[in-house]
């Protein structure tokens, strides 16, 4: 039964309740029940939000044509990353730095 359908089968016990109409109390509790389990639960849920920083890096290969590895490095910083020729298997990391809580002010 949807929550609606639930909302809608107490309203009817209610108004036969006003009637002087006997009706079934305890699926009506557990209804209620039901009806209102979400809410309390988003209520009393007490962690926290934090925000965790960190970085993540890539392995990669470039081939360069120099006269040295000093020359063959300072080749390599000039051109951007997606120029690249093959990323290495595996070669994802991260690293979490630190963790701040939510309402943290800075």
């Amino acid at each position: 039964m949807t929550e609606y359908q639930k909302l809608e089968w107490l309203h009817s016990q209610i108004s036969e309740l006003i009637d002087g109409v006997e009706v079934d109390l305890e699926t009506m509790q557990s209804f209620v029940e039901d009806l209102r389990e979400p809410h309390l639960e988003e209520m009393n849920d007490e962690r926290k939000e934090y925000k965790v920083f960190g970085e993540y890096t890539y392995k990669v290969v470039q081939k360069v044509k120099a006269d040295n590895k000093h020359d063959a490095i300072e080749i390599a910083q000039v051109h951007p990353l997606c120029e690249w020729d093959s990323v290495e298997r595996n070669s994802y990391c991260e690293k979490v730095n630190y963790v701040k809580e939510m309402n943290d002010e800075s």
